[in-house]
């Protein structure tokens, strides 16, 4: 194992597929012609080489954020021939300043999906007899109704318009990781009796709790494993924020129908256990490579034999945005395409690349 900071995870860039909107931000990017900065290799048997200050080529570094997660990059390029590489973070469900200290020496692929990672359907709603209809909305865009297929990695901000069978309506948004691992996880459950007392407790499986937060339309109300209040016949906001001991935070939120009448709304999170997904994508890799005006992705095609060998990670120094840089020594070996079920082409290269690590 090489021991590096969480962070230090880039040798790609780009994603797959989606049905759903795909957010990505790219800021300015820095850029080197330092030496130190190289690659050399083979493209379907042609050889390239790239170094930094030699014949216009630079070394590139960015932070782009794709479906909500970070993606750390570096590119080599001269305007002709690039090669970017890139890493998705990973335990993305932990607290931002956890550190996680090592990294496998051969780091795998990460790649598109011709299935559904998640689905939301009106149909899995518990109470489906007293729904109507469903509006989904994916970060704050409306998707489709009742039933949406999301086939990309990433962190979601989910909300479900939901228009009962007496025609009120309600809503309701939950966090949904999606091809990422969840670490730890836990459900509300609850409980209204005929009286309007209700009680709430957190459904955490094995894994252990530091502490628990409870808010009822934004108000805190406790902080005891379960809560016990009376209600009166309206609807509520319950809201349980729970810290894990393994450092482990996940916020979850229900809608409590105070009438009795079956129009409650379970977190949206349920929904995270349909997953189809076969591999997380928690520190996959992604690779392009740019030539004659062509882009050819790492994603596209069947990577599961190959891998990027890390050969040694070093401190470099500070760059023009004040973050960390550091150098990543690796051996590339890769499968690359135009577009999903295009000619496939091999690339097989060593590198010396720069990945900027933002300051925490």
């Amino acid at each position: 194992m090489l021991s590096v900071r969480k962070y230090i995870v880039a040798i790609i860039g780009v994603s797959a597929l989606m049905i759903t909107s795909c957010k990505k931000h790219t800021p300015e990017v820095a850029q080197s012609n330092d030496p130190v900065f190289s690659t050399a290799g083979n493209f379907d048997g042609e050889s390239f080489s790239l170094v930094a200050g030699d014949d216009n080529a630079y070394m590139f570094t960015m932070l782009n954020v794709e479906n909500g997660v970070n993606l750390y990059s570096g590119k080599l390029s001269n305007g002709d021939f690039s090669i970017e590489l890139g890493i998705y973070d990973g335990f993305v469900d932990y607290q931002s300043q956890v550190i996680h200290s090592e990294l496998p020496e051969d780091l795998l692929y990460a790649s598109s999906s011709s299935n559904a990672l998640l689905v939301l359907d009106r149909e899995l709603f518990a109470n489906v007899d007293m729904i109507s209809q469903v509006k989904w909305i994916i970060d704050g865009d409306f998707v489709d109704y009742n039933y949406v297929e999301i086939y990309e990695p990433g962190i979601y901000d989910v909300t479900a318009e939901i228009t009962f069978t007496d025609s009120t309506v309600e809503t309701l948004s939950s966090e949904l990781i999606v091809g990422y691992e969840r670490h730890a996880n836990f459900q509300i459950k609850h409980y209204l009796n005929q009286n309007g007392h209700l009680s709430a407790w957190v459904d955490h499986g094995e894994e252990a709790i530091e502490k628990v937060r409870w808010f009822l339309d934004g108000v805190p109300v406790s902080d005891d494993s379960q809560v016990q209040m009376d209600l009166t016949s309206q609807s509520y906001n319950l809201r349980a924020e729970v810290s894990f001991v393994n450092s482990v935070v996940r916020k979850k939120t229900m809608l409590v129908d105070g009438s009795l009448s079956g129009k409650f709304i379970d977190d949206l999170t349920f929904l995270e256990t349909g997953i189809l997904t076969l591999q997380n994508q928690d520190y996959k890799l992604l690779l392009k490579v740019e030539k004659d005006n062509q882009t050819y992705w790492s994603s596209y095609v069947d990577n599961n034999s190959n891998n990027v060998e890390l050969t040694s990670v070093k401190y470099y120094g500070i760059n023009d945005q004040g973050e960390d840089v550091y150098k990543l020594c690796a051996h590339v070996t890769a499968n690359v395409s135009t577009t999903v079920g295009g000619p496939v082409h091999e690339v097989e290269f060593d590198a010396a690349f720069g990945v900027a690590i933002p300051n925490e």
